[in-house]
């Protein structure tokens, strides 16, 4: 492994650490988005949807929800970008965490050759 390769390394596990920071950051917000949103429809509304519609599921719930209460569109966007973006940022993470332990395993191996040669 040569200098150029150890500065990627490092590179990609700095921007490893920055992307788990927004990863934490956008869990956080949807989590809050969906807290509120669970206890605005569970406080003021899901008795009502329940009288109107006895089987009504959550994502009726939350549709009917939306329909008359303003602040709950709000709360649903954020949720649902959130949830989208920490579940990309997941994935972008398992790629990285893929490249880093390549590169592990390429230095491992230099390792051996050179213990062994």
């Amino acid at each position: 492994m040569d200098i150029q390769q150890a500065v990627e390394i490092i590179a990609l596990t700095n921007e490893q650490v920055d992307l788990s920071r927004k990863y934490f950051s956008s869990r956080l917000e949807a989590s809050k988005a969906k807290i509120s949103l669970d206890q605005l429809l569970a406080s003021k509304y899901l008795k009502s949807f329940r009288a109107d519609k006895p089987n009504v599921g959550y994502e009726m719930a939350m549709i009917m929800l939306m329909e008359v209460e303003p602040m709950a569109v709000d709360l649903y966007k954020t949720w649902q970008y959130e949830t989208a973006t920490y579940k990309g940022i997941e994935k972008i993470l398992d790629s990285m965490s893929t490249k880093i332990s390549y590169y592990q395993s390429v230095m491992k191996y230099q390792l051996d050759g050179e213990r062994n040669g």
